[in-house]
C-alpha cells in the first residue's frame, strides 16, 4: 500500500486471530479507506504452525493474508503468539505500545476487554493499556501523544463475559460497501480452508 502522509489520518484495528479485525469491523475498514485514512491492521496470534487448521500451512496462509489486505488497500501486521497464547504482561504492552507511538492513530478499535475468549480478552486489554495509559518504561514520548478514540468491537456472538455485557453505542451504515464486505469475508476463509484462490 501506499506511504502515508503527514497530514493522513491513521485508523488502527488489533484483533487476537487471523479474521478478527475484518469480522469486526470490515465495512468501517472500506469506508475509512474510501475517506483516506491509512488503515493498520494487526493480527496478534500470527504464528499459524499453532493452530491445528492452518499448522502445515503457516507460510502459505500468512502470504494469502497479505494478499487479502494488499487487495483491500491496508497494512497487515502479525505479532508471533500462538492461538489461545495471548497473555496480557509486559511482552505486549512494550509491543502495543511502541506500535501505537509508530502509528500515532487518530482512531483505534480494539477487543471488548472483557470478552469470554481468553485471547480476545487479553487482546483488548493489552490494546486498552498501550493505547491509553502506555507505559512510561516502553514509551518514549509519554504525555506529547494524543489518545486516540478507542472503540471496542464484540468479535462474535456468545463471545462476551455475561456479568460485563457487551453493548454498542456506535453505529456505521455500511449498507453501501456490504457486498465488498461479503468478498473480503469469503477471501480469509478460502485462505484460511486452504481453497483455491
Amino acid at each position: 500500500s501506499a506511504k502515508p502522509t503527514m497530514a493522513q489520518p491513521t485508523l488502527l484495528v488489533i484483533g487476537a486471530h487471523h479474521d478478527d479485525c475484518e469480522y469486526a469491523a470490515c465495512g468501517l475498514i472500506l469506508k475509512a479507506i474510501a475517506k483516506g485514512y491509512r488503515v493498520v491492521l494487526v493480527t496478534l496470534t500470527g504464528d499459524h504452525s499453532s493452530w491445528a487448521p492452518t499448522s502445515s500451512r503457516s507460510d502459505e496462509v500468512r502470504r494469502g493474508l497479505l494478499d487479502v489486505a494488499n487487495e483491500v488497500g491496508v497494512e497487515k501486521r502479525f505479532f508471533n503468539w500462538g492461538y489461545h497464547q495471548v497473555r496480557y504482561g509486559d511482552e505486549g504492552i512494550r509491543m502495543l505500545t511502541q506500535l501505537a507511538q509508530e502509528l500515532q492513530p487518530q482512531i483505534a478499535l480494539i477487543h471488548w476487554p472483557n470478552d469470554f475468549w481468553p485471547d480476545h480478552e487479553a487482546a483488548g486489554k493489552l490494546a486498552k493499556h498501550a493505547l491509553w495509559f502506555p507505559s512510561i518504561e516502553f514509551c518514549t514520548t509519554i504525555g506529547s501523544q494524543p489518545k486516540p478514540r478507542l472503540f471496542a468491537f464484540e468479535a462474535g456472538p456468545n463471545q462476551t463475559d455475561s456479568s460485563v455485557p457487551f453493548r454498542p453505542d456506535s453505529y456505521v451504515d455500511v449498507t453501501d460497501v456490504i457486498d465488498r464486505v461479503a468478498h473480503v469475508i469469503h477471501r480469509i476463509d478460502d485462505v484460511i480452508a486452504g481453497r483455491s484462490l
